[in-house]
């Protein structure tokens, strides 16, 4: 998905579930003043939900069976968070 990174690069970027089932996608640079880690978010930023999930691979999209499939009024029933 991402090309390897050079030895120089300072960049990092985060993939973090943090609430009801959205994953959120950040991009950092650090920088190491004094033995410490600072991080500043230089974008770009978005969230994802879970809309579906197939078994099988990226290549076989017709033929894999639909293991789970996110529909309009499933957050109104008591459940749970699908990621968690």
């Amino acid at each position: 998905l991402f090309p390897p990174p050079k030895a120089e690069s300072r960049r990092v970027v985060s993939l973090v579930h943090l609430r009801d089932d959205f994953i959120s996608f950040r991009q950092h640079v650090y920088t190491r003043p004094q033995g410490r880690v600072e991080l500043q978010e230089t974008g770009p930023r978005f969230e994802m939900q879970l809309y579906k999930i197939l078994l099988g691979t990226a290549d076989q999209d017709k033929e894999a069976d639909t293991e789970w499939l996110w529909r309009p009024y499933m957050n109104s029933a008591r459940r749970g968070s699908v990621l968690s």
